[in-house]
């Protein structure tokens, strides 16, 4: 079997993120607007800026048309987001990031299977609707690996993927997925915490890595909308390369 090469791959909604994420070290990034919200689809503005001034870089594009926990989407939001991925794939970019589950917490297999063939040859990250899913975790990954994604994006069914419980979920998955798929712990990921996530297997870990960042001397005293906040969030580049110093203390396994 190949060596499996160590990797970080970081989470960016904003051109000065992605550019210190790859001056870091990050060699994946999962392109997404709104991280505040968990991510939402990108503008393809952001993603040619980033393919302009970034070369050599996997980018993949988060697929989610609105904000909130669900991930139950109707046709309208289908259609939306099947519009998204037949734009993005003429932009060039590698892969795409994607998860939908049914109103009982199910993995909703029609919806995945739509956007696993509309992505084809490009492939696709099941993303964090899997520690939301309702089915048991060796249900759950069966159906992604039939579904025919990549990877699955999961911090273990818990809130942060450090923890006892999350390492343990982590490491039966990668076990059970007899390398069929790829398990990719995120969540609070971190220089202090990233060896004992290694430990569970792992060869890819998902990280945002950001720094509070407020550029009004005084902040707004109106909102800009529900639940809107006042503080904006950018990449610290040296989280990314501590996290990464640590990546290539053990490169291959």
């Amino acid at each position: 079997m190949a060596a499996k090469v160590k990797l970080l791959e970081v989470c960016i909604d904003n051109l000065e993120s992605a550019i210190k994420a790859v001056s870091g070290g990050a060699k994946r990034l999962e392109v997404c607007s709104s991280l505040s919200e968990g991510g939402l689809t990108p503008s393809p503005g952001l993603v040619l800026t980033i393919k302009e001034q970034i070369v050599n870089l996997q980018i993949y594009v988060m697929i989610r048309c609105r904000s909130g926990s669900d991930f139950c989407y109707n046709n309208y939001d289908m259609d939306v987001m099947l519009a998204d991925v037949k734009l993005f794939k003429t932009l060039g970019v590698n892969g795409f990031v994607f998860g939908a589950l049914n109103s009982d917490g199910k993995i909703n297999e029609s919806h995945c299977k739509k956007i696993t063939s509309a992505a084809f040859p490009l492939p696709v990250t099941f993303h964090r609707a899997f520690d939301v899913c309702t089915e048991p975790s060796e249900v759950a990954l069966e159906t992604v690996i039939n579904l025919g994604f990549e990877r699955i994006l999961t911090s273990g069914k818990q809130q942060y993927t450090h923890t006892d419980e999350a390492c343990e979920l982590i490491k039966n998955l990668i076990l059970k997925s007899t390398d069929r798929i790829v398990i990719m712990p995120g969540s609070g990921v971190n220089e202090n915490n990233i060896q004992k996530i290694l430990d569970t297997g792992a060869f890819e870990v998902h990280a945002s890595c950001l720094v509070k960042e407020n550029k009004m001397i005084k902040g707004n005293v109106i909102s800009m909308g529900k639940d809107a906040m006042d503080d904006s969030y950018i990449l610290d580049q040296n989280k990314v390369e501590k996290i990464v110093s640590v990546l290539n203390k053990s490169k291959t396994i």
